[in-house]
C-alpha cells in the first residue's frame, strides 16, 4: 500500500470495545452495489470468446498458474474471517490425505468448499478457488442480464432447452413437484454465451447458466456441472469440460450397467499413487478398484470404487475423474474418495434405517448424501454385479496410451473441441467471471455440451428423456449389439457423491 493510500480505501477498520484494539480488514466491491460496482449490460457481443494461447506452468503441468503464484492474492483478497468472501476453514486430521474446508457464507446458509492435496497450505488456496468457482456460479457477478423472451422468440440465437434433458412426464405430474415442463411460448431469462463449435454467440436458459436460480421459471434441475475456475479463460474451459465428461461417463456406465474394463492397480507407473493406495488401505481398511469409464470421446474417464473390508461402517463409496492424463484422472477420483471413507460411518450407522428404507423405495433418495449412504448397505452391493464380476483385470498402459506431450492448454483444447465437432455435440461456454475475479486475472466459466448426460441429485430430479446418447453409446463401445430401449436403463439411484 502506498504511504497516501487512504487506510480505509477497500478496507473498514473494526474497534474492539472490550480491548480498545483496532483491525484491519478487506472488502470486496459489490458488484450490485449502484456506487461501488457496475455490472456491464449482457449482450451478443460482450459474449464473442476469443482463445488465446495459455503457457503451462511447466511441462504437462495442465496449469497455467501455479497455486505458488496464487497464494498471495487468494488469501488477502478472498479469506477473512470478519469481512471475507470466505470467512472459515477447517482442516481434516482424519482424512488419508491433507483436505481442508473452506467456508463460503451465503444468505441461504453456509456452504463448505473443499481442497484436497497433499498438504494442508494448497488444500486451503484450492478450497478458496472451488469458493470462487461456486460464489461465481450462483448468479450473475459480471454482467447484467436482460434477454427475457419465450424460446419460440429467440430461436434462432438460442439453444434448445430440450437438448439439456429434462424430466419424464411423470416426473413433472407428480404431486408437489418443483419445475414445471417446458413452454416454448413461456418468456424465460436468458444470458448470452458462447458456442466454440459454431462459433457464435447463443442465448442459453439464465437457469443453466446460475444453478441457484432453479426455481420459479425453471423447468429443470440443474447443478454446477460444468463450472471451473483457472488462471486463463482456456484453462477453465477445458476443466469445466473435464467435469463435463467424468460424470457422463459414470452416469453412462450406471444407467447402461456397462462392464467396463477393471484396472490392474499394481501396473500403474506412478509412485505418488501407488502410495495412495497403500496409505487409503492403511488408514481406512478399505480396497480401491479402478475402472476405465472412458466413452466414444477419448477423453480418459476413471471410476473409482472403496470397498471395506471391516465388519462395520460404509460398505461401498464410489468417485470419478476425468482429463487428458489417465493418471491425472485417477489421482482426482482416488482424493475424492479417500475424502468421505472416514468421515461417512458415523452418520451411515446413526440412520442406517432411513437408508435402508431407501434402499427399498428409491423416490425416497431425494438429497445428495443420500446417493452416497445408500450403497453403504452391504445388500446394495448386488447393485454393482456389473462392475465386481470376476473377471480378470488389465493392465492400465494397455487400455490407455502415452499422453501427448504439451506446454500449451489451447493445443489441449483445440484438440478436445475437434473431438466433440466430431461427434456433432456443440460445446458452449458462459462466462461467469466477476470482478472479484477479473481483479487478479483469475477466470469463471460454466461449460454446457447439449447432450451430454447431466449429473442430478434426488432420484425424482434425473434426467434422461431427450438424451440419445444414454442409449446409443453403449452400443458403439461394443458393451451390447443394438442401441438400449429406456426401459432398459437402471432404474435404481446412481452412486455418485
Amino acid at each position: 500500500m502506498q504511504a497516501d493510500t487512504p487506510r480505509t480505501d477497500e478496507h473498514i477498520l473494526l474497534l474492539n470495545l472490550n480491548t480498545f484494539r483496532l483491525s484491519r480488514h478487506f472488502i470486496l466491491p459489490d458488484p450490485y452495489c449502484h456506487v461501488c460496482g457496475g455490472l456491464q449490460e449482457d449482450t451478443a457481443e460482450h459474449a464473442k470468446i476469443k482463445l488465446k494461447s495459455s503457457p503451462m506452468t511447466s511441462t504437462n503441468s495442465y496449469r497455467s498458474r501455479s497455486l505458488e503464484e496464487l497464494k498471495n492474492v487468494l488469501r488477502k483478497d478472498y479469506f477473512d474471517s470478519r469481512t471475507g468472501l470466505l470467512n472459515f476453514k477447517r482442516y481434516d486430521f482424519l482424512s488419508p490425505f491433507a483436505d481442508t474446508a473452506v467456508n463460503l457464507p451465503l444468505l441461504t446458509g453456509n456452504e463448505l468448499c473443499g481442497g484436497r492435496t497433499h498438504s494442508y497450505a494448497n488444500s486451503e488456496l484450492a478450497g478458496i478457488l472451488e469458493g470462487l468457482e461456486r460464489h461465481c456460479g450462483y448468479a450473475p457477478k459480471g454482467k447484467h442480464t436482460s434477454v427475457y423472451e419465450p424460446y419460440s422468440y429467440v430461436k434462432m440465437n438460442a439453444v434448445n432447452p430440450l437438448s439439456f434433458g429434462v424430466h419424464t412426464d411423470e416426473h413433472y405430474k407428480l404431486p408437489g413437484f418443483p419445475f414445471n415442463s417446458f413452454d416454448p411460448e413461456r418468456p424465460l431469462h436468458w444470458v448470452w454465451g458462447y458456442s466454440l463449435s459454431q462459433d457464435r454467440p447463443i442465448l442459453v436458459p439464465e437457469t443453466f447458466a446460475y444453478y441457484s436460480l432453479g426455481s420459479g421459471e425453471g423447468f429443470v434441475y440443474e447443478t454446477s456441472n460444468g463450472c471451473a475456475v483457472g488462471g486463463s479463460l482456456e484453462e477453465a474451459i477445458l476443466y469445466g469440460i473435464f467435469e463435463i465428461v467424468e460424470r457422463d461417463s459414470f452416469l453412462m456406465t450406471w444407467y447402461g450397467q456397462l462392464p467396463i474394463p477393471r484396472l490392474d492397480l499394481k501396473t500403474i507407473d506412478d509412485l505418488e499413487l501407488q502410495l495412495m493406495f497403500e496409505r487409503i488401505r492403511a488408514v481406512t481398511g478399505f480396497e480401491l478398484h479402478l475402472f476405465n469409464a472412458t466413452t466414444e470421446n477419448n477423453i480418459p474417464s476413471i471410476w473409482a470404487l472403496a470397498k471395506n473390508t471391516k465388519n462395520n461402517g460404509m460398505n461401498l463409496l464410489c468417485a470419478a475423474g476425468a482429463h487428458l492424463d489417465p493418471i491425472r484422472a485417477a489421482k482426482g477420483a482416488v482424493q475424492e474418495l479417500a475424502g468421505m471413507l472416514v468421515n461417512m460411518d458415523g452418520l451411515f450407522e446413526k440412520n442406517r434405517k432411513k437408508y435402508e428404507q431407501m434402499y427399498d423405495d428409491s423416490y425416497l433418495v431425494r438429497h445428495m448424501e443420500d446417493h452416497s449412504m445408500l450403497y453403504g448397505l452391504k445388500e446394495a452391493e448386488q447393485r454393482f454385479s456389473f462392475l465386481l464380476d470376476p473377471r480378470p483385470a488389465v493392465r492400465f498402459d494397455k487400455e490407455f496410451g502415452p499422453v501427448r506431450e504439451s506446454n500449451d492448454l489451447l493445443d489441449d483444447l483445440k484438440e478436445v473441441l475437434t473431438l466433440f465437432k466430431k461427434l456433432k455435440l456443440d460445446v458452449i461456454t458462459v462466462d461467469q467471471t466477476g470482478p472479484e475475479l477479473e481483479r487478479n486475472g483469475l477466470h469463471c466459466v460454466k461449460v454446457i455440451i447439449p447432450g451430454m448426460l447431466p449429473m442430478t441429485f434426488g432420484h425424482h430430479l434425473s434426467r434422461i428423456k431427450g438424451l440419445e446418447r444414454a442409449l446409443n453409446v453403449p452400443a458403439k463401445l461394443g458393451f451390447v449389439k443394438k442401441p438400449l430401449m429406456f426401459n432398459e436403463l437402471n432404474p435404481y439411484p446412481h452412486p455418485f457423491p
